[in-house]
C-alpha cells in the first residue's frame, strides 16, 4: 500500500485535501507505458530467470562484477512529483518509495542508474544502445542472447522512457545539471576532435558518442588506471556516471603541455586540452554506431551561451559570454517588440473554430540596414523587416556573402570546416528561434530550465524550425504548431519529430495540446490554475514532473474527445408570446424559469479532475467531474480551452447596454444533473443561464459540455453581444456595472 505526503502553499499540511480521484488517477498513470513506475520489472524477471540458471561460481562472480561497477550502498531519493488539482493547482507529492527504487534489485538499478546518467546528454535510444552495445556484453559474459533480450525489452514501445521518468521523480536531471555546471569543463581539444569526425565521403561520421562507447569499454575492463579523453562530452558523461555510483575517481583538465599529470587517484578521468598523449583508446570505431546521435543541452535564460557554445561541438570555438551577449541583446529586442495574444480563429482544413496566437509586431526603434535585413531574410523572409535588428552584432558584408551562397551555408561539420561567419550565422539564428518561441509561452518561461536537442554542426534543425517560424509568426500560429514550436526548446524534442507527428495524425493533432520529456513539460496554463482566465489558454513551460498527465508513446498530451450532449427542444421551449416575462417551464423548486439573470452559488459542489476517459483505449486526457463522489461525465480539455478564450473575447467586446434587463432560461445545477446525456440548451435569442456564482470548477466543466453550441462562462455581463450563445454560465455578478472575475 502507498503512502502520500502531500505539500503545498495553500496552507498547513492537515488543510491540504487531494480528491480520491486525483490520487488513484495519479497512481493509475504510474504503471503505464508512459508512466514513471515499474519499468524494469521486465528486466528484473529476465536477470532473475538468468541468475537461476547460473552454477553457484559463476553467480558469485556475477556478484562481484557488479560490486566491482557500483559502490556497495547506492543511496536513492523517494518519487517526488506534482499532481494537478482542481483546488490547489499543483501539489508536490512524495511517495517513500526509495527501497523499491528501479524495481529494488541490485542489477536493474544498475541498469536503471546508467541508463539515466547517459540519457541527460545523449537522449534515451542513444543511451539504450550504449548499454547493451558496450557495457552489457562485459557485465553478462558468454550471455549474447540476454542482451539481446535486454535491448529488445528495454526499446519496446519505448519502455526506457518509463525508466528515464523513474529517474526524474527521483531528482537525477537536477543532479546531473547542477554538478556539470559546477564542473564548466570545455568542449575538449576542438582540433583534435574536428581531425577525427571530417572524414569526407564517409557514410557513417565518428561522434563524441563513439567515444562514450570508450568510456563504457574502460568501466567494463574495471581498469585501474586513468582514463585520458580529449571529448567533453566524455568527461561529462563520466561525472553522471559517477554521481549514481560508479566507481570513477576525480575528473581533471589538462593542458597537455609535459610533464604528464600525476593522477589525482585511481580510475579518474583526466580531460586532454593540447599535446600529443594518445586518448580514447578504446573508443567505438565508425560502423560500430551507425544510428543517429543526438545530443540534448540543458540550459536557463542566464546559461543560454554556453549552450549555444556547446551546440556548436568543437567545429568553431567561440566565447560563451559572447554568445550569452548575443543572446540577451536578441531577446530585448524581441520582447519590446512583439505581442501575442489568444484568440479563436477559423483554421485550414477545419470548419470549427480553434485557438491560434495572433502575432503583432511593433516597429523597430532604429534604422535597418541593408545587410541586416538581407540576413533576415535568409531564413525569415516574411518576416525580415521584423528579424533584421536581430543580426546586427554580426551584420558584415562578409557573413552576408558567405551565407547567401546555398553550399556554404548549408555545410555539414562533419565534412567541411565551419568557419567563423557560418558559426555566428547558425548561433545567432538559434538564438532568435528561443527568443521567438519563448513569446508563446506564458511569462514564467524564462524562470525554469529547459533542454534542446540540436546540432549546429549541420542546417537541418535550425532550416525545419525557421520554415515554421516564418510562416506563422507573419500572422497567426495555430494551437497545435505552439506546442510543437516550444517542445523543440523546452522538452528537447527533435522539431522534425513534433513536426512530424502533428503532420502524420492530421486533424487529430488538433487534439495536442502538451507535451512532455521527463521533468520537462509544455501544458496549458488552464491545467495549473483551473480557473477560466484569458491568460488559462496560453500554453506554459515547466520544469517539475506532472504525474497525473497521461501522455502518448511519443511524449505528447492529447485531450480526449467530450462526451454526447444532446438538446431536448421540445421539452426546454419558452413559448414566444411570455419571452420577455418571468416564466417558470414547469413547478419543482429547481426547474428553469424565465426573467433576469439570476446569480447564485451551485446548489451542489462538483469536483473536478483529469484523468483518461476510462472507457477510452488511447492514453488521451480529459475532464471528469464528479457530484458525491459519482462521476457525472467527462469534457475535452480543448473544448473548455475553446470555451474560456471564446468567453473572454465576448466580454472584452461587450458595450454592457442593457445588462441588467435582459431575459434568460435560468437554470439550477441540480436540474441540469437529472439528466447525463439531455440538457436544457436556451437559444440565440433568450440563452440558457446555468448560476455558478464564485466556482470556477462547475464554470470550466459545463463549459466543456456547451462549446460545441457556442455556449460560454459569463465574466462580466450580460451585454447584447452574449445573445447568440445558447447556454451562458454565471461565475460572477451579472450586472453592467461588474467588470472583474469574481473568485
Amino acid at each position: 500500500m502507498a503512502t502520500l505526503v502531500f505539500t503545498t502553499t495553500a496552507g498547513p499540511l492537515q488543510q491540504v485535501q487531494i480528491g480520491p480521484a486525483d490520487v488513484i488517477s495519479t497512481l493509475s498513470a504510474a504503471y503505464t507505458a508512459a508512466g514513471w513506475l515499474g519499468g524494469l520489472d521486465g528486466v528484473k524477471y529476465i536477470l532473475s530467470r538468468y541468475v537461476g540458471l547460473l552454477r553457484p561460481s559463476s553467480n558469485h562472480v556475477l556478484s562481484n562484477r557488479l560490486a566491482t561497477l557500483l559502490g556497495p550502498s547506492i543511496s536513492f531519493n523517494n518519487s517526488q512529483v506534482h499532481i494537478l488539482t482542481s483546488d490547489h493547482g499543483p501539489v508536490r507529492c512524495e511517495i517513500p518509495n526509495a527501497e523499491e527504487a528501479f524495481s529494488g534489485d541490485q542489477s536493474t538499478q544498475l541498469v536503471g542508474l546508467t541508463l539515466c546518467a547517459l540519457a541527460h546528454e545523449c537522449t534515451g535510444l542513444t543511451a539504450v544502445r550504449l548499454f547493451a552495445n558496450f557495457l552489457a556484453p562485459a557485465i553478462f559474459k558468454g550471455a549474447n542472447l540476454l542482451v539481446d533480450s535486454l535491448l529488445s525489452q528495454l526499446t519496446d514501445d519505448g519502455l526506457y522512457e518509463r525508466i528515464l521518468n523513474e529517474g526524474a521523480t527521483r531528482g537525477l536531471p537536477e543532479l546531473f545539471t547542477e554538478s556539470t555546471e559546477r564542473l564548466g569543463l570545455p568542449v575538449g581539444d576542438a582540433s583534435w576532435l574536428r581531425r577525427q569526425m571530417h572524414v569526407k565521403g564517409s557514410e557513417v561520421p565518428v561522434t563524441e558518442i563513439h567515444m562514450v562507447a570508450g568510456l563504457l569499454r574502460w568501466i567494463a575492463k574495471g581498469d585501474t588506471q586513468p582514463y585520458f579523453t580529449r571529448s567533453g562530452l566524455v568527461a561529462r558523461t563520466a561525472n553522471c556516471l559517477k554521481l549514481v555510483g560508479y566507481f570513477i575517481g576525480p575528473i581533471e583538465v589538462w593542458d597537455g603541455a609535459p610533464p604528464r599529470p600525476k593522477p589525482p587517484g585511481p580510475r579518474c578521468i583526466v580531460l586532454v586540452l593540447g599535446g600529443s598523449e594518445e586518448t580514447d583508446l578504446l573508443m567505438a570505431a565508425a560502423e560500430e554506431i551507425t544510428q543517429d546521435c543526438n545530443q540534448v543541452y540543458h540550459y536557463t535564460r542566464s546559461t543560454v551561451g554556453p549552450m549555444l557554445y556547446h551546440s556548436l561541438g568543437p567545429h568553431y570555438l567561440i566565447d560563451p559570454e559572447c554568445l550569452q551577449e548575443d543572446f540577451e541583446y536578441i531577446r530585448h529586442s524581441i520582447a519590446t517588440r512583439i505581442r501575442v495574444s489568444y484568440h479563436l480563429e477559423n483554421v485550414r482544413d477545419v470548419i470549427k473554430e480553434d485557438i491560434c496566437g495572433i502575432i503583432e509586431w511593433e516597429d523597430s526603434q532604429r534604422q535597418v540596414s541593408a545587410v541586416e535585413r538581407s540576413l533576415a531574410a535568409i531564413y525569415f523572409p516574411l518576416l525580415a523587416d521584423h528579424v533584421a535588428p536581430c543580426y546586427s552584432r554580426i551584420a558584415t558584408r562578409s557573413i552576408l556573402t558567405e551565407v547567401r551562397n546555398p553550399r556554404r551555408r548549408m555545410a555539414d561539420a562533419y565534412d567541411d570546416d565551419l568557419t567563423e561567419g557560418l558559426a555566428r550565422f547558425r548561433t545567432t539564428t538559434l538564438a532568435i528561434v528561443i527568443a521567438l518561441v519563448a513569446t508563446l509561452s506564458d511569462t514564467q518561461f524564462w524562470n525554469v530550465r529547459h533542454c534542446i536537442s540540436v546540432d549546429l554542426a549541420q542546417e537541418a534543425w535550425l532550416e525545419e524550425m525557421c520554415a515554421t517560424i516564418n510562416r506563422t509568426f507573419a500572422s497567426s500560429v495555430e494551437y497545435s504548431e505552439i506546442v510543437d514550436l516550444l517542445a523543440a526548446v523546452h522538452v528537447g524534442v527533435d522539431a522534425s519529430d513534433s513536426a512530424g507527428v502533428t503532420k502524420e495524425k492530421g486533424i487529430l493533432s488538433r487534439q495536442i495540446i502538451g507535451w512532455r520529456n521527463g521533468r520537462y513539460s509544455v501544458i496549458p496554463s488552464l491545467l495549473l490554475e483551473m480557473k477560466p482566465s484569458m491568460h488559462a489558454v496560453r500554453l506554459a513551460c515547466r520544469d517539475s514532473f506532472y504525474a497525473n498527465l497521461r501522455v502518448h508513446q511519443d511524449g505528447s498530451i492529447h485531450s480526449s474527445y467530450g462526451g454526447a450532449i444532446y438538446t431536448d427542444r421540445d421539452r426546454f421551449s419558452v413559448p414566444a408570446q411570455v419571452s420577455q416575462q418571468p416564466y417558470t417551464i414547469s413547478s419543482g423548486p429547481h426547474d428553469p424559469w424565465v426573467g433576469p439573470a439570476r446569480p447564485n452559488p451551485p446548489s451542489k459542489p462538483l469536483y473536478l479532475s483529469i484523468e483518461r476517459q476510462a472507457r477510452y483505449n488511447s492514453p488521451d486526457v480529459c475532464f471528469v467531474g464528479r457530484v458525491d463522489g459519482d462521476n457525472i461525465g467527462h469534457v475535452s480539455v480543448k473544448a473548455v480551452l475553446r470555451a474560456v478564450a471564446r468567453s473572454f473575447e465576448v466580454t472584452e467586446n461587450c458595450d454592457h447596454r442593457d445588462a441588467d434587463t435582459k431575459h434568460v432560461l435560468n437554470m439550477d445545477v441540480k436540474y441540469w444533473l437529472q439528466d447525463r446525456y439531455v440538457k436544457p440548451f436556451g437559444t440565440v435569442d433568450m440563452p440558457g443561464y446555468l448560476a455558478v456564482l464564485d466556482d470556477p470548477q462547475w464554470a470550466l466543466f459545463v463549459a466543456g459540455q456547451v462549446e460545441h453550441s457556442h455556449g460560454c462562462i459569463v465574466a462580466r455581463c450580460l451585454g447584447p453581444r452574449i445573445f447568440g450563445a445558447t447556454t451562458v454560465l454565471g461565475l460572477c455578478h451579472v450586472t453592467a456595472r461588474s467588470r472583474n472575475i469574481v473568485m
